[in-house]
């Protein structure tokens, strides 16, 4: 039985628990994927933890752990472990900082920036694939569905307690 919503009973309740059922499927199979570990043609899969750290570090060559948890999001001690496991693969090099030798800074190796550059690739190909999938849709409807995304987002943050 349908509960009495206003506005929001019939079909436009029909629709927005349709609505939370796809977002969900979707969520969890881009979770699934997502963690998938790949090889971005270095001989070996990196994590997407690993590869995002790279891609960071390689965008912000002067940054120490501190600076690196705060732009990804995560503990100092995630970077420490993400950053071990990195080094321990030769896809970057520890250095001290020549201004500060407390500092400890990072830099790509040959081979890590060859991971990042697959990464970028797969991206590109990730993106393309999508685009001709949706091609017959057109940019307003894209621009609703965003909308629609970061209305739910905001109501998220509000229920985790977050933004």
């Amino acid at each position: 039985m349908m509960r009495n919503l206003g506005e929001y009973s019939g079909e436009r309740e029909r629709l927005v628990f349709e609505v939370s059922e796809q977002f969900l499927r979707l969520v969890n199979k881009f979770a699934a994927v997502h963690g998938q570990p790949r090889d971005f043609g270095i001989g070996e899969k990196l994590y997407p933890s690993e590869i995002h750290m790279l891609d960071v570090m390689g965008e912000n060559p002067d940054y120490g752990v501190t600076e690196l948890a705060g732009i990804i999001g995560v503990t100092k001690g995630a970077v420490s472990q993400t950053v071990s496991r990195l080094e321990s693969k030769k896809l970057l090099a520890k250095y001290r900082d020549p201004r500060d030798d407390r500092t400890v800074l990072f830099k790509l190796t040959e081979k890590g920036r060859i991971a990042c550059r697959g990464h970028r690739e797969f991206h590109h190909w990730l993106n393309h694939s999508i685009l001709k999938r949706i091609k017959g849709i057109t940019n307003r409807r894209i621009m609703e569905y965003l909308e629609t995304n970061r209305i739910i987002e905001e109501f998220v943050d509000e229920m985790i307690g977050g933004e």
